[in-house]
């Protein structure tokens, strides 16, 4: 059987280059593209991936915004916080203008709301 060698760089590079490019065209558009993270608890691991998503979303020309929540907040908080975060009008989904003005959310919670899959 012949060894396989995948090279993950190229590809993220690859990634890097269309993400940098979806945020410099909606920056020429007036679109602020900032990635909001929110970190429940003080897990170590946790904190070097949110300073990683950081670090990149910067280097490609976007914003941050790190919400951090204690470890004894409940399931609800987290929701309430994910629903605010939703309705700023400076946390985008997507470097895309059009998605922009969707508003479109995708994490799990609202996925599973509009699918009728979420039982509060």
């Amino acid at each position: 059987m012949e060894t396989l060698l995948m090279k993950g760089k190229p590809v993220a590079d690859a990634y890097r280059e269309t993400v940098s490019a979806k945020i410099t065209a909606a920056k020429e558009k007036g679109i602020k593209v900032t990635l909001a993270i929110i970190v429940v608890g003080d897990d170590p691991a946790s904190h070097v991936y949110k300073d990683r998503l950081v670090k990149l979303v910067e280097s490609l020309g976007g914003e941050a915004k790190v919400l951090a929540m204690p470890e004894t907040a409940t399931q609800e908080e987290v929701i309430a916080a994910i629903k605010k975060l939703n309705h700023n009008r400076y946390v985008t989904d997507d470097a895309d203008a059009e998605a922009y003005r969707r508003r479109c959310c995708r994490c799990r919670y609202h996925y599973e709301q509009r699918r009728g899959l979420f039982k509060p």
